[in-house]
């Protein structure tokens, strides 16, 4: 690497580090990871008013949501179609070469409502819960 370069990541990460890090102030003009937001301990029972300005951005969320779910239904009912087209068969070749496969997989797994009917003491012992944020719009009343 360039001396150049080295300086010039040097002078960033400390200024990141003064000005971010020490102030525990978050960088402008970048969008964390979700998975970075879904660790963000939010206040319970808060609302925060959100600007005139982005409401375009939740709208514009709202409707890929909304498109990604309709492709879904999409894709399904296509899914259905093509797997009829292999009839009994595991698999198909499509003219190109490539090959349709449509076979049995295997998962193991715990019966977990057999074993909280059966034997709940344990099932109670092994159970863990999972706490997670879920985005959703609500209809104005």
């Amino acid at each position: 690497m360039s001396k150049k370069i080295e300086e010039i990541v040097c002078t960033e990460a400390a200024s990141f580090w003064y000005n971010c890090v020490q102030k525990d102030t978050p960088p402008e003009n970048v969008i964390p990871a979700e998975a970075v937001m879904k660790r963000i301990r939010r206040e319970p029972e808060t609302i925060v008013d959100i600007p005139p300005e982005c409401v375009p951005l939740v709208e514009q969320w709202d409707e890929l949501r909304t498109a990604r779910l309709l492709a879904e239904k999409v894709e399904k009912k296509a899914k259905g179609e093509v797997i009829n087209l292999l009839g009994v068969s595991e698999a198909g070749d499509l003219p190109d070469g490539r090959q349709l496969i449509y076979m049995p997989q295997s998962k193991r797994y715990i019966d977990s409502k057999r074993l909280t009917a059966e034997k709940p003491e344990i099932a109670a012992e092994y159970l863990n819960t999972t706490t997670f944020p879920k985005l959703y719009l609500k209809k104005a009343k």
